[in-house]
């Protein structure tokens, strides 16, 4: 028997096949319906469970509120009359009533088309779902926005402007469970000569994933703060290198003690991440100037880490291993190298954390793409570990869901991902999966996040961060209220400080 449903996210649509079985949330009779074999039913219902009561639930976006959008037939695959489209302006949305039966999580699968990578926010009753559209530029796509919760009734659903630019044919949601826990990986680090404290610290790490998250901040004065409004203090204090780059000391910057300080706080019994925003090692921009685009780009000195502050060109140095600006890369991993050998003299293990964010470009280690970044993260690695014996590193490597940068298992041991969503509630399911579908074997973490993650949601959302890291004044900030940041701290899936206070004695 044929079976008829109204999505499918690989096949698109087929004009003339029979309605059956499938609930349209405005009670119109679409026009046109997608096929799928029994085979290929099951298996989507195994994926996602359609249970009592509980059916797929769909709505073409022509049917919607639209604000300052229109209607259009240009780009082929729509399944109804027209697609909505004229998302460029702020205020821009699309407005849609869905009418669901009953609550619970459901998998959001949006049908659109986008001429590149679009950043969007789908708002579901006051709460907000950040995602990416990957590019589809000529036709629709299914895009699977991942796990959302609907309430028995009426849900309201819209989608703004985002980044813009792109076109939305229909809105399907598709019963769903909570995914289970994550196994856990092998506590093994990359290195082989990793220190006790170094291996003792994964191994802990590992114990909790998926069951617990640790809390963490990136500054003494965020972690004062927390213990001050919820009465404990996170497990996690984070550093940054920045001000021991040599380009940096060379235009007069102050580091202030920043190793001595962590160093203090790890015998405080703080896990320390460390980053570093590498200034360029050379041709650093130091003046205003016009780009390609005939835009005025403000630069200085101190933010030789950004693409737009340097002509350092990664790609040309790593090919010529003799040139000045090699020697004055390899002599700038030295001068680190130097300030981490205090933490490995002391014992104090590290979830070390360079390069980050290269798929963004906005950073020089990352602005050629990444042949480049994987060669220079494999050099950084083999210098440390080899050359500098630095074995109190755990390698933290920061992903944007994509496996292209991926620098290789034998050189990464916990991956992370960096974070600002619109909504710190927002659980980031459809990340959370590509993580998982991308790096199976390995821990994932919320490296820098803009808010505090709700852990609880998130894990009922089957999403299971192994620790959380808010950037600089975040939990400060209006992002979180003093009573939501009370809350999740005092959550039972949480860990604190006076939890973990005792991994780091070995």
């Amino acid at each position: 028997m044929q079976i008829c449903q109204r999505i499918v996210k690989v096949w698109g649509p087929i004009p003339h096949c029979q309605n059956r079985g499938v609930v349209t949330a405005c009670g119109r009779t679409p026009t046109r319906w997608i096929f799928i074999a029994p085979a290929l039913l099951l298996l989507t219902l195994m994926l996602s469970p359609v249970r009592a009561g509980r059916p797929i639930i769909s709505q073409l976006a022509e049917h919607g509120k639209l604000k300052g959008l229109k209607v259009a037939k240009i780009i082929p695959g729509f399944t109804g009359d027209a697609y909505v489209t004229g998302f460029n302006k702020p205020g821009n949305r699309l407005i849609m009533i869905f009418h669901i039966p009953a609550s619970g999580l459901y998998d959001a699968i949006i049908r659109y088309s986008s001429p590149g990578p679009k950043g969007f926010v789908l708002a579901i009753n006051g709460s907000q779902y950040s995602s990416m559209f990957p590019t589809s530029p000529n036709h629709f796509s299914n895009f699977d926005a991942g796990l959302v919760e609907l309430k028995t009734g009426k849900n309201v659903v819209s989608i703004g402007r985002g980044w813009g630019y792109f076109s939305i044919d229909s809105i399907t949601f598709v019963p769903a469970q909570s995914p289970p826990p994550p196994m856990r990986p092998s506590a093994h680090l990359s290195d082989p000569e990793a220190t006790p404290q170094a291996r003792s610290l994964m191994s802990h790490l590992v114990e909790v994933y998926g069951r617990r998250m640790l809390t963490g901040v990136y500054t003494r004065r965020d972690a004062n703060y927390v213990h001050r409004i919820t009465g404990h203090s996170p497990s996690i204090i984070g550093g940054d290198l920045i001000d021991y780059s040599p380009t940096r000391l060379e235009h007069g910057a102050n580091p202030h003690h920043e190793v001595q300080k962590l160093i203090r706080d790890a015998r405080d019994g703080y896990i320390l991440t460390v980053s570093w925003h590498w200034n360029a090692p050379a041709e650093l921009i130091d003046h205003n100037y016009v780009n390609a685009q005939g835009k005025i780009v403000q630069s200085h000195w101190w933010s030789g880490f950004y693409t737009k502050s340097t002509k350092f060109n990664i790609t040309k140095v790593l090919a010529h291993p003799q040139s000045k600006n090699y020697h004055l890369m390899i002599s700038n991993m030295d001068a680190i190298a130097k300030q981490l050998e205090k933490f490995n003299r002391a014992g104090i293990p590290i979830l070390w954390r360079p390069l980050h964010e290269a798929s963004g470009g906005w950073f020089w280690w990352g602005a050629h793409g990444p042949g480049p970044f994987k060669q220079l993260w494999r050099l950084m690695y083999d210098r440390f570990t080899h050359h500098f014996h630095l074995h109190n590193l755990i390698w933290v490597y920061t992903t944007a869901g994509t496996a292209a940068w991926y620098p290789g298992n034998k050189y990464v041991d916990i991956v992370g991902v960096d974070q600002y969503p619109t909504d710190a509630n927002d659980p980031l399911t459809n990340l959370w999966q590509n993580c998982r579908r991308h790096y199976p074997n390995k821990l994932i973490a919320m490296s820098e996040f803009g808010g505090v993650v709700n852990a609880k949601r998130a894990f009922h959302f089957g999403v299971y961060w192994d620790y959380e890291v808010s950037w600089v004044g975040f939990v400060r900030s209006s992002h979180e209220s003093p009573s939501m940041l009370k809350r999740i701290y005092n959550q039972p899936e949480v860990l604190t400080h006076a939890q973990t206070k005792n991994w780091l004695q070995n």
